[in-house]
């Protein structure tokens, strides 16, 4: 049985409001209910607050220097994708060699972490997504001073990625089955996404259309640009204009794009927004792993309107648990026809909600510990 646990992440918060840092929050806190946990963080939140809300007996904030210089240096000189590189600290790396060496199991968390696994034991490579897939496919930011730097990362982005999640001494973890697959790590831990289960909370008649995502994150730009530019043109008028709720809205406030949301930018508690909501809408036509914010929305008893990309690893049935719309005009309809119809949408959330409750991340995190803890899939 482990004895102790060293986590390195470079995206948590002490209130966490990303995909990826609930996640990290959550599952550091599963692991702390039953082993002592250490935390180093490389994007400078409140330490003490930090410890406070997860459980971990100590954490040691690093600063990042990512120069572009920099970054393109360590990129060249060891063949790594420029996210890798960006995220590269001698320190920590001596941080790492330190508590493996003191006996504590050291947990990765984001592939883009890879490099820090320790000269010797096992260690835990937590894998919130399939970036090398995303760095192959896309999308990409159409500037052409960009041209060298993606085709650079969409180059070595996957072939690392998977060199990483093959290495022995290494269990793997990943969201999905799809997503250990994508890795090459047939033998991969799999721990899905959670939610956090409220008590049952009526869908609002006439309420608001809800879309949350982290808005700095390109996927989630063009999901909304295919909304203003493609669906919400064939909505009745009478349908209120979509409300986003997200980090980061700077992002899209200099854009013409903006004044065709009610853009609410980051919110203190996400129950607020859930809560006022008749529909939840997730456009996403790209990106890996899997959705929180499809849980999230499933745990409130809310309709979901999503993509095949939005629930891509998620094994909900369409019509029974969400409705699953990939092109423009049949997105709209099924989301009018939620909105006018209060009685379907009451029922498509109430099925929603039994399908979430199987996604608590109480019990996720506590299948987590346990398997980590007893190295139950560990590698050499």
């Amino acid at each position: 049985m482990t004895s102790s646990v060293l986590w390195l992440t470079a995206n948590i918060e002490a209130d966490p409001h990303s995909g990826s840092a609930i996640r990290a929050h959550r599952l550091i806190g599963a692991l702390a209910r039953c082993v002592p946990v250490d935390v180093i963080t490389l994007n400078a939140p409140d330490g003490p607050a930090l410890a406070a809300t997860t459980g971990a007996r100590h954490v040691t904030v690093r600063a990042l220097d990512a120069h572009p210089w920099r970054t393109r240096f360590l990129a060249a000189r060891n063949r790594w994708p420029r996210p890798w590189a960006a995220f590269w600290n001698d320190e920590v790396a001596a941080d790492i060699a330190v508590g493996a060496a003191a006996g504590a199991l050291v947990v990765l968390d984001q592939g883009y972490l890879a490099p820090y696994r320790p000269p010797t034991g096992r260690y835990v490579l937590h894998l919130h997504n399939a970036d090398g897939q995303f760095a192959r496919e896309g999308p990409w930011p159409r500037r052409p001073g960009h041209l060298v730097g993606r085709a650079w990362d969409s180059h070595y982005w996957p072939r690392r990625e998977r060199e990483a999640a093959a290495d022995p001494r290494a269990t793997v973890v990943t969201v999905s089955a799809l997503d250990a697959d994508r890795v090459g790590r047939a033998d991969a831990l799999v721990v899905p996404n959670g939610a956090d289960l409220p008590g049952p909370v009526s869908v609002p008649p006439g309420g608001s259309l809800l879309f949350v995502g982290s808005l700095d994150y390109l996927p989630n730009q063009i999901a909304l640009r295919w909304w203003a530019d493609h669906i919400a043109p064939r909505l009745p008028a009478a349908l209120p204009t979509l409300t986003v709720v997200g980090r980061h809205p700077e992002a899209l406030r200099p854009s013409a794009l903006a004044a065709s949301l009610d853009l609410r930018g980051r919110v203190e508690s996400m129950d607020s927004s859930l809560r006022a909501a008749s529909v939840v809408v997730i456009p996403l036509r790209h990106g890996s792993g899997t959705r929180l914010k499809l849980l999230e929305a499933m745990a409130w008893g809310r309709p979901v309107v999503a993509t095949t990309k939005a629930v891509e690893g998620v094994p909900v049935v369409d019509g029974t648990h969400v409705l699953v719309r990939d092109d423009a005009a049949t997105f709209a309809a099924a989301v009018n026809d939620l909105w006018s119809d209060h009685d379907a949408a009451e029922a498509l959330g109430d099925r929603a909600r039994v399908f979430a409750a199987g996604y608590d991340w109480r019990d996720i995190g506590a299948r987590f510990a346990d398997a980590i803890l007893r190295d139950q899939h560990g590698g050499g």
